[in-house]
């Protein structure tokens, strides 16, 4: 589970509030659509799809995965249990255990052999600012520091000792109905919960990134971003062309589905 600069390159949508009203009691927000299905299309071919279940009180308790890259999809199933200061991920015989307090995640630990660990600061604006990354073994550390602008996320610096990274975001000014699901995939690709409850994270926007680029020890990679909505101003498609030091690397597809 790592960060992801491409993963980054995400996408955008129009119109909506950018703060909106959550739910106190578990401090998720319940009075949008919830988002129900991820497809990630590559150029080559490449099909994956992530599919949400919730509970009574609006929070994900299931993702369910496919793989479309091989003859016959690989399916995986993501539980997700809620109690009053930790959220479980389960997969595949491993947890992902999320430890909260006053709705921010402050921890992540891995149940897997790599006794891999997360510690996530918060600016004053209760803003993700630091995410701290170590294994047991003391190996693969990493920092990555979060910029903001006001409520709008404008670079993340990441080191690992060996490789430096910095990721701009630029904005069109454009927002969108409900939320920018993707940020989730960027801080941490595997952690499904971020997907569907960004706030959980102080990363629950509608501001519309139009062009991320980012800056590594070998290379700089410019997406960039177009979208369609729905009706009612949910993001529908996202279209994101990556290009690796002037020449084009990929292109990459979001379908989304709200309900």
């Amino acid at each position: 589970m790592a960060l992801s600069a491409v993963l980054l390159c995400v996408n955008l949508a129009s119109c909506g509030s950018e703060f909106p009203e959550a739910n106190h009691e578990d401090d998720i927000v319940t009075n949008e659509r919830k988002l129900v299905t991820i497809e990630e299309e590559y150029e080559d071919g490449d099909l994956y799809t992530y599919t949400f279940s919730y509970d009574s009180k609006g929070r994900a308790i299931a993702v369910t995965t496919k793989d479309y890259y091989y003859e016959k999809p690989k399916t995986k199933v993501t539980n997700i249990a809620w109690s009053e200061n930790t959220i479980v991920e389960s997969r595949n015989g491993e947890d992902l255990i999320l430890t909260l307090v006053d709705g921010l995640i402050l921890k992540g630990e891995n149940s897997d052999d790599n006794g891999c660990t997360y510690l996530f600061a918060y600016n004053p604006s209760k803003k993700l600012s630091i995410v701290e990354h170590s294994h047991m073994d003391g190996y693969d550390s990493s920092t990555t520091e979060f910029y903001w602008e006001g409520n709008k996320f404008s670079k993340y610096e990441y080191t690992d000792g060996y490789y430096d990274e910095e990721v701009r975001i630029n904005y069109s000014g454009k927002t969108c109905k409900g939320y920018y699901p993707l940020w989730g995939f960027a801080i941490e690709d595997d952690c499904y919960t971020l997907l569907a409850h960004p706030e959980l994270l102080g990363f629950r926007s509608n501001y519309l990134p139009s062009q991320i680029i980012t800056q590594s020890d070998y290379s700089e990679y410019v997406t960039n971003i177009s979208y369609t909505l729905d009706r009612d101003g949910y993001i529908e498609t996202c279209t994101m062309s990556t290009f690796e030091d002037g020449e084009h690397y990929e292109t990459v597809i979001y379908t989304f589905k709200w309900q």
